[in-house]
């Protein structure tokens, strides 16, 4: 398959399990993350245990896989959701709301099959 037939079926896939968008960009756009996570942390020290663990292999992208040359980025859209003022500022919606952490539901089923796709 072509490049960019390819990048099209894999768009085309990630919107048929759900995903609002999908992406694709080089891994090195992932360099200023780490940056990104340390300046959170910094300013909500009780979120990094909880980031570290959650996304803390993003922060190994090119020593997990060298020969990796682009990464997806599928976005939900969760803006519907509302969640407690205690926890306003200290943690990111799509962490909190996200339906990976029920592994019963539809969207992460979803997940599952795109993954496996």
């Amino acid at each position: 398959m072509a490049e960019h037939g390819l990048a099209q079926g894999i768009h085309d896939m990630a919107l048929s399990c759900g995903f609002e968008n999908c992406g694709i960009i080089p891994v090195a756009e992932l360099a200023g993350y780490e940056e990104r996570l340390a300046e959170r942390t910094t300013r909500v020290p009780q979120s990094a245990a909880f980031y570290q663990k959650a996304v803390g292999a993003f922060l190994r992208i090119r020593e997990s896989y060298p020969w990796a040359r682009s990464a997806l980025v599928c976005t939900v859209w969760l803006g519907k959701y509302r969640y407690p003022k205690a926890l306003r500022g200290r943690y990111a919606k799509s962490f909190f709301l996200s339906p990976e952490g029920v592994p019963d539901c539809q969207a992460h089923q979803n997940t599952l099959r795109f993954e496996a796709w």
